[in-house]
């Protein structure tokens, strides 16, 4: 099998990493907001909040 990254086990790229990790939280922003009854508007700003904060992670992890 090809080795697809770094052996330390970071994606490639940002932008992978980003894809990745917003998949993450899209789907547990989903199972919370099933579990807890929230509204569209809920479920909106907290996947938004969520992206946000992913994308400040991830630039700080590959400075």
């Amino acid at each position: 099998m090809q080795r697809m990254g770094p052996t330390d086990g970071k994606p490639q790229s940002h932008e992978k990493a980003k894809e990745i990790l917003a998949g993450f939280a899209g789907a547990f922003v989903d199972r919370i907001v099933e579990t807890k009854g929230l509204d569209y508007v809920d479920k909106e700003k907290a996947k938004h909040a969520a992206k946000k904060q992913l994308e400040e992670g991830v630039a700080q992890e590959y400075q």
